[in-house]
C-alpha cells in the first residue's frame, strides 16, 4: 500500500458510529492520537433506503449522501457508496475505502509520515497479524451479517455454529495471552474489539446469534473489559449510536434493501 498524498492534514476520514468496519481505522486514530490531525465525519446514525446521508452537507464536496459523494470523487467507477472511506481534501479524490489498508496506514503514522507511540504492526509480527487479521475478518466480523441476513433455516444454523466455534477458538486462545498477540495491543485486537462490543446488545438479539453471549466467555469478556478500559479506545466507541444504526436502519444486500427490524423499536 503506497498512498501518494500531499500531507496527512489534507485528509479526513468518513465513518458510520455503528459500523464495525469504520470502528477499525478509527481506534487506530484514537489510540495513537492521530485524531487531531484527521478529522472524523460521522454519517447519520440511521441508514435509509438511499444509503447513509449527511447531517448537513459534507464539507469537502457539499453533498448530502454518501452515494453523490461517490458519484463526484470516483465518477465511472462502480464502487459501492460505503463506510470507511478516507478522502483527501485538497485534491477532492478518495484515497482508500478499505478498512485494514486505512488502519494500516494509520498504524505506521501514514506511512512513516509522522511518529506514533504505540506500534501496533511490528515488521517481524506483520505475517502473524495478516494471519488473525484474515481468519477475524472471515469468521467473526463478516459472520455475524451471514447470520444475521440468512433467509434460509439450514444456513442459518450452518453459519451460526460456524461463527461460534470461531468464538470457541478465540475464547481458548484469550485463556493465556492479554490480548491477541500477547502482552501489547495490535491491529488485530483493532479487528476483533469492534464485534465483541457490539455483540451481546445488537448481534445477539437483532442478529439471531444466540447459541451464547460474550459474557459467557470468560476469557473473551475479560478481554472485553481490558479494551473498554483503555480510554482512548472506549472513546472510539458509542453502543448508543450502534444500538440505533443497527435497530433503525434499511440493510443493502446484492438483491436489495430490507427493514431487519421493521418496527424500529431499539430494546432497553
Amino acid at each position: 500500500m503506497a498512498y501518494q498524498i500531499t500531507a496527512p492534514h489534507n485528509l479526513i476520514l468518513y465513518a458510520a458510529w455503528g459500523c464495525p468496519f469504520s470502528h477499525r481505522p478509527l481506534a487506530a486514530l484514537h489510540l495513537l492520537a492521530l485524531d487531531s490531525v484527521v478529522p472524523v465525519l460521522f454519517v447519520e446514525d440511521i441508514k435509509r433506503e438511499d444509503g447513509w446521508r449527511f447531517a448537513t452537507p459534507d464539507p469537502v464536496f457539499g453533498t448530502r449522501t454518501l452515494r453523490d459523494l461517490y458519484d463526484i470523487a470516483a465518477p465511472g467507477q462502480d464502487l459501492r457508496p460505503s463506510v470507511p472511506v478516507l478522502i483527501e481534501r485538497g485534491r477532492k479524490r478518495i484515497v482508500s475505502t478499505e478498512s485494514l489498508d486505512i488502519m494500516r496506514f494509520f498504524s505506521t503514522g501514514f506511512a512513516g509520515a509522522m511518529p506514533v507511540p504505540l506500534d501496533l504492526c511490528p515488521t517481524d509480527r506483520r505475517a502473524e497479524i495478516a494471519t488473525i487479521t484474515a481468519f477475524l475478518h472471515d469468521r467473526v466480523t463478516r459472520a455475524v451479517y451471514r447470520v444475521g441476513l440468512a433467509r434460509d433455516q439450514h444456513v442459518y444454523e450452518t453459519q451460526c455454529r460456524a461463527l461460534f466455534a470461531a468464538f470457541d477458538q478465540l475464547e481458548e486462545t484469550l485463556t493465556t495471552r492479554i490480548f491477541l498477540l500477547g502482552d501489547t495491543l495490535s491491529e488485530a485486537d483493532l479487528v476483533l474489539f469492534p464485534t465483541l462490543a457490539r455483540f451481546d446488545a445488537i448481534y445477539g438479539p437483532l442478529f439471531r446469534c444466540s447459541i451464547a453471549r460474550i459474557a459467557d466467555y470468560p476469557a473473551l469478556s475479560s478481554y472485553l473489559k481490558r479494551c473498554l478500559a483503555i480510554p482512548s479506545l472506549a472513546a472510539s466507541f458509542s453502543l448508543e449510536h450502534a444500538r440505533t444504526n443497527y435497530y433503525r436502519s434499511i440493510i443493502h444486500r446484492p438483491d436489495g434493501a430490507f427493514e431487519i427490524n421493521p418496527s424500529g423499536i431499539i430494546p432497553l
